[in-house]
């Protein structure tokens, strides 16, 4: 197509502010456009979008004294910047104008307002095929806005009025108008308007025509067969759906599938009790209340959840009348309904959809779900409900431990509940029925329940893991000498030596006399420094097989204990007759002389 607009000078690019800002307008434009096809021309969320053009519009003239938008098949920019982008015609406003010729469309401050309301019904009606038969060319025409210009290409003007002279040229025309200067179009209101006349005139064609016209003059062809190859290459490139845009229908089509029509319809019939009218708010609500009732009856937890949480949101509105919000804590009051909650946690398959309801009802919900604890299965299931509780309850610390005390605690699954529960809680203190748990016949709970401690360094914890260190399961008593390392107290000192030096050491495996000696020096003192010394002179620990380990148990105590003395006995053992003592003490004596300088090892602790 000709473009007859004049050649502007190279402008510097706008500021980024001000391109923000045209976006802001035309994505404004855009959602109003197509509110139009959703909502009644009453509609609030309509006026709320009216409201938004007008205030990014005015906005933007804050920048600029005009807002030129120009017009390309599936773009539209400013100041050479796209700002709008739509491949797909049934919706893109770029190439509705495009179509019927609108080169660039300008506004000016004063077409907020009246004028662009009545722009944007033309865009609607013409975008939703309710136009009739005039183009939306002719409709601005018609509509004769003072604040809002447009630019007409000369191909779509030599369609609608044929070709005339310009100024360039004084040839006679040889089609129905020229005799006839009445139908010919005014020409100064013409340039006024801003519509430029064209040179020739074509006749209409249909698209096959068109496209066999098309192909011949850029695929030159010697016979009929390379022909028609040529054209059906150029309907191949014309009509062919790219491999993104099916995969885009694909995702919209599967989006359709899963939408969650009750709780959608829900959510877009709500925001009519905004209306003014009392009867049409009476309609509403009577109309919502079916939907919750059919919710409930039909059972889905998905459904009941996304139904809450949406009455809830729109409960917080500061435009509600009270009327209505008492109508959303009624609805809600029926959503809340524990025996469905309960329903859905005992069914394996609705469970974990049912522990998001419990979390959407909130409170209510509470004691259904502690039920549930008693017969769920499974570690994660378990974990799933606690983070409900916590959820729910977690703000009310003293509602949590209230629940630890509920629990049953004679099932392990339970017991482990209540110690998650408790380290989430992060409790300063145990209560007397977790403190028990630390004596628990299950291997599992007492680990978990060690972790809890492990948190805590009072003196009530402390005496906690001292009596644990006698119990049955090596794995505990491994874990409780790791704790122990960081309990720098005399009765613990002392309790770790009685244990190191006892004759029955040696019955214990080897991993754990090393946890021993290695928290032993994590604790010990001077008089420790000489009860290993002693050790070492005397080899009066445990009679090991091998005279050299007694030796290796007490370098992994001496390595840890920050005190010159250590140092002393690990340079006697630097000459020990044994390599391996002699190579173990100097890597420990290393250590630890770093240590007391307070640097940290090379290398790190040796295991």
């Amino acid at each position: 197509m000709k473009d007859t607009k004049s050649n502007a000078p190279v402008e510097a690019p706008a500021p980024a502010e001000h391109v923000a800002a045209a976006e802001q307008v035309i994505k404004a434009l855009t959602k109003l456009v197509a509110g139009r096809k959703i909502y009644a021309a009453n509609n609030p969320r309509l006026e709320q979008f009216r409201h938004e053009l007008g205030v990014v519009m005015r906005r933007f003239f804050e920048f600029e004294d005009e807002l030129t938008l120009d017009i390309e098949q599936y773009t539209i920019r400013w100041n050479e910047q796209v700002i709008y982008e739509n491949p797909r015609r049934e919706e893109s406003l770029a190439f509705l104008l495009f179509k019927d010729g609108v080169g660039d469309i300008t506004f000016q401050p004063k077409a907020v307002g009246e004028e662009i309301e009545r722009l944007v019904e033309m865009l609607a009606d013409e975008l939703h095929s309710l136009g009739g038969d005039e183009d939306i060319v002719t409709r601005l025409w018609n509509a004769d806005f003072k604040h809002i210009r447009y630019r007409v290409l000369d191909d779509y003007l030599a369609e609608e009025f044929g070709a005339g002279a310009t100024d360039a040229s004084n040839e006679a025309r040889s089609d129905e108008t020229s005799d006839h200067a009445e139908l010919l179009p005014d020409l100064p209101s013409f340039a006024e308007k801003g519509r430029i006349i064209v040179d020739h005139a074509e006749a209409l064609a249909s698209i096959d025509v068109y496209l066999r016209g098309l192909s011949s003059q850029h695929y030159h062809a010697n016979n009929d067969d390379d022909r028609e190859a040529a054209y059906q290459r150029t309907l191949r490139a014309c009509f062919s759906v790219t491999g993104e845009e099916t995969a885009l229908y694909r995702k919209e089509v599967d989006a359709e599938r899963t939408e969650d029509g009750v709780a959608a319809f829900t959510e877009a019939i709500l925001v009519f009790t905004l209306l003014v009218d009392v009867s049409a708010v009476r309609d509403v609500t009577a109309v919502v209340e079916r939907l919750v009732e059919f919710a409930l009856h039909e059972k889905s937890a998905a459904t009941l959840e996304r139904t809450v949480r949406l009455v809830k949101e729109f409960r917080t509105r500061d435009d509600l009348t009270e009327s209505v919000r008492t109508f959303c804590d009624k609805e809600l009051a029926r959503l809340a309904n524990a025996d469905l909650v309960a329903a859905f946690l005992e069914n394996p398959a609705d469970a974990e959809a049912g522990v998001a309801y419990a979390i959407a009802v909130g409170a209510p919900a509470l004691e259904a779900l502690v039920k549930t604890l008693h017969h769920v299965e499974g570690p994660v299931l378990h974990k799933r409900v606690c983070d409900a509780i916590l959820a729910i309850a977690g703000d009310n610390p003293l509602d949590v431990v209230d629940i630890i005390d509920r629990l049953d605690v004679d099932h392990p699954e339970e017991a482990i509940d209540a110690v998650y529960l408790a380290k989430a809680l992060k409790l300063k203190s145990l209560t007397p029925r977790l403190s028990e748990l630390v004596f628990y016949p299950d291997a599992r709970v007492k680990l978990e329940m060690l972790g809890l401690i492990a948190g805590q360094n009072d003196a009530d914890s402390t005496q906690l893991l001292m009596q644990s260190l006698a119990d049955l399961d090596k794995r505990v008593r491994i874990r409780v000498l790791d704790i122990l390392a960081t309990r720098n107290e005399q009765r613990v000192r002392e309790m770790l030596s009685d244990v190191a030096f006892a004759k029955d050491l040696g019955e214990r495996a080897p991993d754990e006399q090393e946890a021993i000696f290695k928290t032993l020096g994590a604790v010990g003192d001077t008089h420790t420094v000489d009860q290993l010394r002693a050790l070492i002179e005397k080899r009066k620990l445990i009679n090991l097989g091998k005279g050299n380990d007694s030796k290796l148990l007490a370098i992994k105590a001496l390595e840890r204990i920050r005190d010159r003395s250590a140092l002393d006995v690990l340079s006697r053992l630097c000459e020990d007759s044994s390599e391996a003592v002699r190579l173990r003490a100097q890597r420990a004596k290393e250590h630890l002389t770093a240590r007391l300088a307070g640097k940290t090892p090379v290398g790190g602790e040796d295991e």
